[in-house]
């Protein structure tokens, strides 16, 4: 028998909420001049590849993305690429920043602990289309103190994983003008002192 005076809703939510066993966590930001491709210590990566404007989130419990709220005055400001991780793998990651303009950039990266303490490390540097900065950083849930992150050489011209000849072979070819100009920081075109 059913009233017509109160229907009887046909589903019901039920649920509870607990506060997350997990706390750990891992956030990278950075100046959207540049892509951000976050690698992980399994080797699986999310972010954005140069060229693409959809991100690739291959890292368990992550996501990408680019915010453009300015936090202060809560309008429109500087876009700013992003990955977040919940539960990160421990061990080693790597940051590669892609520059695609010319121009300064900053990146923020923040930890999160097993205890839910936080640390957060802050940096700047300047890009050009093409180049790209890789910072290592080893990740551990423990609490305590965390690394800092630290910028691999930006002497390797080829971006291999090594400084040989040929690196040193290639910028004197920019500075000769033989080859396009892709490590020009200030961005005036010409590899030179300023």
């Amino acid at each position: 028998f059913r009233s017509t005076a109160k229907p009887i809703p046909e589903f019901w939510t039920r649920g509870a909420v607990q506060d997350p066993i997990d706390l750990t966590g891992l956030s990278v930001s950075v100046d959207a001049i540049v892509n951000l491709l976050v690698t992980d210590p399994n080797g699986l990566q999310s972010g954005y590849l140069e060229g693409n404007s959809n991100p690739i989130q291959n890292i368990p419990n992550s996501g990408a993305g680019v915010d453009e709220i300015d936090d202060v005055t809560g309008g429109a400001g500087s876009p700013v690429e992003m990955v977040m991780i919940n539960s990160p793998a421990s061990g080693e990651f790597q940051f590669s920043l892609t520059g695609n303009a010319a121009g300064p950039y900053s990146l923020e990266v923040d930890t999160e602990a097993s205890d839910g303490s936080t640390q957060s490390f802050s940096f700047s540097g300047l890009t050009n289309i093409g180049t790209t900065a890789t910072y290592q950083f080893v990740y551990s849930t423990a609490p305590g103190a965390v690394p800092q992150p630290v910028l691999l050489s930006s002497c390797d011209i080829e971006h291999n994983g090594s400084i040989n000849v040929a690196d040193v072979q290639l910028m004197i070819n920019q500075v000769l003008g033989v080859a396009s100009a892709v490590n020009d920081l200030d961005g005036n075109g010409v590899i030179d002192v300023d």
